[in-house]
């Protein structure tokens, strides 16, 4: 009993007996480490199979609730139907009303009302004050285009409700050749008067300039429109638009601004200064500063300084120069005497 039989273990007390799949016979393969069975995969076929496999997808976001904005409530005055808004705004004469919502002015965009609008501020009705019929002007339909497209309508219409002889044909008034007539000549349509004394928006008092911003500016001043000098804001805005011409060497559009009449921008010292030592001198645009000075009855309201230092060193620095020597007869024969004097070095 005693003896253990040759080639049989001995059996460990206590040991759990062993529960699963039945052993292989024979010696227990070795277990390789992960990495080196990677080692020794070729690289070409990992990135073969990385490539072929899909990508995992990023984990889902989470949905965030967006509360939904509540629709705003229309006024009774947007609920109309727009033909019955479009009367409204005709009667009313009311330029600003579009201006007032986004349903509104899509409503009110139409070209053949913008059209009859101003046909009834300037044509129609003639009571209206200067400041509330100069609105108009503001719109930001109202353009030299649009001014050319408003004299071919109304001028159709003018034709059709006076009397004519029966054997005279209407003759279209093309826009480009109203614009041009109108730029050198008032044509003097009664659907052209009420431009008289309107305020020129601030829009075109200031720079950057072009061609259809000076032609449209002089447009306005030749129909005697005005800048509003009640309002601080158009004030410093033209004085700033003349500097800015004057820096630019726009000569039209000092030559339309600047003046010595109570509707013009009036000839200051800073003009002056401006256009000689920022300018360079410019002689259209000197001359016409010094212009109205000939008219004994026209004095300008700011007594220019032609003694000015700064204008006389720059005269000095120019040597013989033929601007420099142009300026110096200028000032000589603008000044209060007969001979100016240049001031004597310190």
């Amino acid at each position: 009993m005693g003896r253990r039989l040759l080639g049989s273990k001995k059996r460990k007390r206590n040991a759990e007996p062993y529960v699963g799949p039945p052993r292989q016979p024979g010696r227990p393969r070795k277990k390789f480490p992960i990495t080196t069975v990677a080692a020794s995969i070729p690289k070409s076929n990992l990135m073969a199979k990385s490539r072929s496999q899909p990508e995992p997808e990023p984990p889902a976001m989470k949905k965030i609730k967006i509360p939904k904005r509540k629709p705003l409530k229309l006024s009774l005055l947007e609920t109309l139907p727009s033909e019955l808004l479009q009367t409204i705004f005709l009667q009313s004469m009311n330029v600003s009303l579009p201006r007032l919502s986004k349903i509104l002015s899509s409503k009110l965009s139409s070209q053949h009302l913008h059209l009859e609008m101003s046909m009834q501020i300037l044509y129609h009705h003639h009571d209206q004050p200067v400041k509330y019929r100069s609105q108009l002007l503001i719109c930001k339909f109202f353009t030299l285009d649009f001014l050319a497209k408003y004299i071919q309508y109304a001028h159709r219409y003018w034709y059709d409700s006076t009397d004519h002889d029966p054997g005279d044909s209407y003759q279209e008034l093309g826009p480009s050749e109203a614009l041009t007539e109108l730029e050198h000549n008032n044509l003097g349509y009664p659907f052209l008067e009420r431009l008289q004394h309107l305020y020129i928006p601030s829009k075109l008092l200031h720079g950057p300039w072009n061609r259809q911003k000076i032609k449209f500016l002089r447009i306005l001043k030749r129909n005697e429109c005005t800048i509003n000098w009640s309002t601080s804001s158009d004030d410093e805005t033209a004085k700033r638009g003349v500097l800015e011409a004057i820096l630019a060497n726009c000569t039209p559009v000092v030559q339309i601004l600047v003046g010595y009449k109570d509707s013009w921008v009036p000839v200051s010292q800073d003009m002056l200064r401006c256009a000689v030592l920022e300018g360079g001198c410019n002689r259209d645009i000197v001359r016409h500063l010094f212009d109205p000075l000939s008219d004994v009855d026209v004095r300008p309201k700011e007594e220019l300084d032609f003694m000015d230092a700064g204008i006389w060193r720059w005269i000095e620095q120019r040597g013989d120069d033929l601007t420099g020597k142009w300026l110096q007869k200028v000032l000589e024969s603008n000044g209060d005497s007969l001979y100016v004097r240049p001031p004597r070095r310190k």
